[in-house]
């Protein structure tokens, strides 16, 4: 089995499911802080609470999409 194969065989069987699993986590957690935002709007500690919550979400995805297009700039350049 060569490197190139082996690559691929851990980004399909181990990363992109851990990485999709990871995407829906971020999203469904940003979505609840939305949520939360609202349902909290009476409340200043809420609303805050909220957009914290949603910060993380959205640097969540950031950091899952960027490392996904990290790992295709390496895998392109070593293929």
């Amino acid at each position: 089995m060569s490197g190139e194969e082996i690559i691929n065989t851990l980004k399909t069987k181990i990363l992109n499911p851990i990485e999709g699993f990871l995407i829906v986590l971020a999203t469904l957690f940003f979505l609840w802080a939305v949520v939360e935002f609202i349902a909290g709007a009476s409340s200043e500690e809420k609303r805050t609470q909220g957009k914290r919550h949603m910060l993380w979400g959205i640097l969540g995805l950031v950091i899952i999409l960027g490392a996904r297009g990290i790992i295709n700039v390496l895998q392109n350049f070593f293929s």
